[in-house]
């Protein structure tokens, strides 16, 4: 397979608009609103992993709770170009999973649907014997089996009532959002004091952990700081993931979705 157009994954970008950027870095028009509605309508689709050797291709994706879907551009080398941070920088991922885990990380999982060898109708590769359309989709191998943050915050854990008789069960994720929730509602605070609130606590557990020391909040938090000092390390700071989770709270607080 052969490359017919090469982008510039090096432009910059605009948060959650991932189609423009695909779009802007091979230099094809716009035709569809929305990465699903692009990726749907390629002719030219493969759900598998067989990626063709030595060229650039999008890489298609479901958002959880996010109808408009996710397309990013997968180098020749396994990166992945996309627009996952805040900024006007495209995030630069090493491989696939580690897109697929940063999205993850920040409570918005991708479900990963295929390559095409178009863009909105524009051919970018061309050739080879690999077919497309296949029904199913070769799972990515596993890395490790060590659990992952979201694994541990969604991790199933028994619910008592006050007399200690197992009532069911709930989440870490569930219990803090709850929580914050309700001490955003009674004490009124504003996302800016959730932000400091949550980055103090960031920032302690992870000076914890860079200095071999205990966390304070147990061995989930443990987990959470250790992975969000490892990712720190690739450029993701405490004051991003603080961010990611007051906007999370306050989403859910605006649309008063949030029950006890």
């Amino acid at each position: 397979m052969r490359q017919i157009v090469t982008p510039n994954p090096n432009i910059p970008c605009k948060p959650g608009w991932c189609l423009a950027y695909v779009n802007e870095a091979f230099g094809v028009r716009k035709v569809y609103g929305t990465a699903t509605a692009s990726g749907e309508a390629s002719t030219a689709k493969h759900r598998n992993y067989n990626f063709p050797a030595g060229v650039w291709i999008p890489v298609w994706f479901e958002l959880a709770n996010e109808p408009a879907g996710h397309v990013a551009l997968m180098a020749p080398n396994g990166n992945v170009y996309s627009t996952s941070d805040l900024g006007n920088t495209p995030h630069l991922h090493p491989d696939l999973a580690d897109l697929i885990r940063y999205y993850a990380y920040y409570g918005m999982p991708l479900t990963y649907l295929g390559w095409t060898e178009d863009v909105e109708g524009t051919p970018v590769v061309f050739g080879g014997d690999i077919t497309a359309m296949s029904e199913t989709i070769t799972p990515l191998s596993e890395e490790d089996d060590m659990p992952t943050v979201n694994d541990l915050l969604y991790a199933p854990i028994p619910k008592y009532d006050v007399e200690g008789n197992e009532i069911g069960t709930t989440s870490l994720a569930e219990v803090t959002a709850w929580n914050e929730a309700n001490f955003y509602r009674q004490r009124k605070l504003t996302i800016d004091a959730i932000r400091e609130t949550v980055l103090g606590v960031l920032t302690t557990e992870l000076t914890n952990v860079a200095t071999g020391g205990t966390t304070s909040l147990g061995t989930e938090a443990s987990w959470a700081a250790w992975n969000a000092k490892r990712n720190n390390d690739g450029g993701v700071d405490a004051g991003a993931i603080a961010d990611a989770i007051s906007k999370a709270i306050a989403a859910k607080l605006t649309a008063d979705t949030v029950t006890k």
